[in-house]
């Protein structure tokens, strides 16, 4: 089983204190215990804050504009 981390996002004024890397770390351990995979969908430009606390991976996922969709 593998459970899916939306992102993590942190108040710019608490930015910079580790506060959300503790998150992601504390979430992933409980995950490991439980015997299920973190996987993460971050936002744009965010990729290497999960790099560095070990998830790997590519960027898989393009904007579709609006009219792309029907086309």
């Amino acid at each position: 089983d593998a459970a899916l981390l939306w992102g993590v996002a942190v108040q710019p004024g608490l930015q910079g204190r580790g506060l959300g890397r503790q998150v992601v770390l504390a979430l992933c351990r409980e995950l490991l215990r439980e015997g299920r995979k973190p996987l993460v969908l971050c936002a744009p430009g965010t990729a290497g804050f999960y790099r560095a606390l070990g998830f790997e991976g590519e960027e898989r996922l393009r904007r579709i504009s609006p009219d792309a969709r029907h086309a």
